[in-house]
């Protein structure tokens, strides 16, 4: 793990709403599972940085798709020990009814999970967040995970060169992403 890598991992959460000092706005699309998957590999190296993760992942906890997490899981390297302490964070929800037991080939369970849930402290405001992250925002209105990462990306790249890259780019299956974008024409 590179230095560098670690700061692109901060870039993100601060901009996802880490509240870890102020970046310049990211650009491009974030893909929010990809994000996850690539947290397991970075969290555990700054405690306020591990604690700012635990409490996004919480408050968006209802909004991840663990198959999506999956596909992602088949494609890139994770820390299987911090996959563990996300998914039993993400089963411990509320409201989340997500089926997470099918992330269990890649995740070593631990015993305990401790963090501080404080989303003053290691947050920005929720509407805040809403408002600058349209990665969160349209999943937040109700979209589904497919219809959601196709608006945040074109939101994001308004000049795009093919549905197909929109798919690689979002690990979304070519067909829904087709499907997804010819009915949204019609809305």
């Amino acid at each position: 793990m590179l230095p560098s890598d670690f700061e692109y991992f901060l870039d993100k959460l601060i901009y996802l709403g880490a509240n870890l000092g102020i970046r310049k706005p990211l650009k491009q699309y974030v893909d929010l599972e990809e994000f996850i998957v690539d947290a397991s590999l970075f969290v555990n190296q700054d405690s306020r940085t591990r604690e700012a993760f635990f409490n996004w992942l919480y408050l968006f906890a209802p909004y991840f798709s663990p198959s999506k997490v999956r596909r992602i899981l088949k494609k890139k390297d994770s820390n299987p020990k911090s996959l563990g302490e996300f998914v039993q964070l993400l089963k411990t929800h509320p409201l989340n009814s997500q089926n997470w037991n099918i992330l269990n080939p890649w995740i070593k369970h631990k015993h305990s999970l401790k963090f501080n849930l404080d989303q003053d402290k290691y947050l920005k405001r929720s509407s805040y967040i809403i408002k600058t992250c349209p990665e969160l925002r349209f999943r937040i209105e109700g979209n589904n995970q497919v219809l959601a990462d196709l608006k945040a990306y074109l939101f994001k790249n308004k000049e795009f060169a093919s549905l197909y890259m929109i798919a690689k780019e979002t690990f979304n299956p070519k067909n829904r992403i087709n499907y997804e974008y010819r009915l949204s024409k019609y809305i």
